[in-house]
């Protein structure tokens, strides 16, 4: 059971290339399109370099008390590691068995292409074309070394690569602001309401490991951490492999005895915490 105490953080860049439009019976190679394929495909197959928090470790490790003992042992070498090399291979070998990509959102920084747009005619080449690549930024991680990593996996001068602001925040402000994200500390683990989740969860589920965790994604605690208020994330009902893998999808779900007892945990914790 994963309480987790920080979350990773997400910033989106928008990809634009630019070519020649022509007629689709006469396509050139430096057509948008195929230039923001190309940047696209170099991105989709390029693994960061794998990083260990200490709230990941921590989570490694007592994940490792509950698994195989060949990934058990893989687990336990890749928090202790200092060689960039061998962490590189431990984190592939877990991430090419069972657990796959939700294993590497705990280890790296993460490149996601989500959206794609170009082109208005079937018989036309355009001459603009974008994507959406959405960043999954490790704790600690500030975005700008990121972009520069992103350019260089790209290789590509004509490839303009630009942060996706909201409102009226302007590129540089958009970005000085996750850099104090970055600096955001965990959740500390000695509060009441850590201890209270900790020993209901431990009540509904007695064989349970409990441990702070990294949450992969992102959520909207920030601004309350940012205040000196704790907060947790939990799945508050066991979930499969299957399922995680589902999540945001057309099957997304979660068992309905899982609900049932995840209904019955959080209640206990409310009524303890709020009286």
């Amino acid at each position: 059971m994963g309480i987790t105490t920080i979350d990773k953080n997400s910033l989106s860049v928008t990809f634009r290339t630019r070519g020649t439009s022509t007629h689709s019976s006469r396509p050139l190679r430096d057509s948008a399109l195929r230039r923001l394929v190309r940047a696209l495909d170099r991105v989709e197959r390029y693994d960061s370099a794998p990083r260990i928090t200490p709230t990941a470790r921590k989570y490694l490790l007592a994940w490792a008390r509950t698994s195989s003992a060949q990934t058990a042992r893989r687990l336990r070498a890749i928090t202790t590691t200092r060689s960039p090399a061998v962490r590189r291979r431990l984190a592939d070998q877990l991430r090419d068995g069972h657990w796959g990509e939700l294993f590497d959102g705990l280890v790296r920084n993460i490149f996601v292409p989500t959206i794609v747009d170009g082109g208005f005619r079937a018989n036309v080449l355009p001459g603009t074309a974008e994507a959406t690549v959405n960043m999954r930024m490790l704790p600690g991680q500030k975005p700008r070394p990121l972009i520069r990593e992103l350019r260089r996996v790209v290789a590509d001068p004509k490839v303009q690569i630009t942060p996706i602001v909201s409102g009226d925040a302007t590129v540089a402000e958009t970005l000085d602001a996750f850099d104090k994200r970055a600096a955001q500390a965990p959740t500390p683990t000695d509060t009441e309401l850590y201890r209270t989740l900790r020993r209901e969860g431990r009540r509904q589920w007695p064989k349970v490991v409990v441990t702070p965790a990294l949450f992969e994604a992102g959520t909207d605690a920030t601004p309350w951490r940012r205040r000196g208020i704790p907060v947790y994330g939990v799945y508050p009902y066991p979930i499969s492999h299957g399922d995680l893998l589902a999540m945001h999808g057309n099957d997304e779900r979660v068992s309905i005895t899982g609900l049932e007892q995840g209904t019955d945990m959080l209640t206990r914790v409310l009524r303890q915490t709020i009286g």
